[in-house]
């Protein structure tokens, strides 16, 4: 499941999150509840110069729950896939609001923002594995399908979980994220994998040994 996607054509329904092009780490990103309301914060950004061009801008149904972006890497020589880590992000200054009132917010009238300024080592509830598990596998096999021979190592999404334990995946990264920095010296998860200390540098070193082992290291590289 992933959150809706708006157009700046499209009617919004309920609050959205507007995410600005490039690799930004999250600042400027925005929540609006009207199109009329993006349309005019948009307009301020474009004559402020954070953006040109407005229709790479990405606008979002935005999803209550909290954030939790889960690390895996696929193995072609293997065949399967491991959960490396999770991590939740740091972000400022909407991270650092909650400790204020909401009556005192409303006076100051800040406007959060969401610029990461680290992350957080997470474990997981157990009973959320299997979903994590699953979406990771279907996005391995969709990535085949759709670009050949699809992902390949490590990648990360990026998802929301809700009250109900919910799931909805709104991003991915096709490579090492900034999370598995924490786990320089290996995660729980990659410990019961390996029995040993495992951090994704080693993780692709590792894939490449056995690839070259067994004669298959045309299926590690692209």
């Amino acid at each position: 499941p992933t959150p809706t996607t708006y157009s700046l054509d499209s009617e919004i329904d309920g609050l959205a999150i507007v995410k600005l092009p490039g690799a930004k780490g999250g600042r400027g990103y925005f929540i609006a509840s009207s199109l009329q309301e993006i349309v005019e914060r948009l307009r301020a950004l474009v004559n402020r110069g954070l953006v040109s061009d407005v229709s790479k801008v990405i606008i979002q149904e935005y999803l209550v729950g909290v954030t939790a972006y889960f690390h895996y890497f696929y193995s072609p020589v293997l065949e399967r896939l491991e959960i490396t880590g999770a991590d939740i992000r740091y972000e400022s200054d909407v991270d650092g609001l909650r400790r204020i009132p909401i009556e005192k917010l409303k006076e100051i009238g800040v406007e959060p923002t969401f610029t990461v300024v680290g992350n957080i080592p997470v474990v997981l509830r157990e009973s959320l594995l299997p979903t994590v598990y699953s979406y990771g596998e279907k996005f391995v096999n969709k990535t085949k399908e759709v670009l050949p021979p699809g992902v390949v190592g490590p990648f990360c999404l990026e998802g929301v979980v809700d009250r109900d334990a919910n799931i909805k995946i709104f991003e991915f990264s096709g490579r090492i994220v900034a999370g598995t920095n924490l786990y320089v010296n290996g995660s729980p998860y990659t410990y019961l994998y390996w029995d040993e200390p495992m951090s994704v540098g080693r993780r692709i070193a590792r894939e490449i040994r056995l690839a070259v082992e067994k004669n298959r290291l045309s299926s590690v590289i692209t």
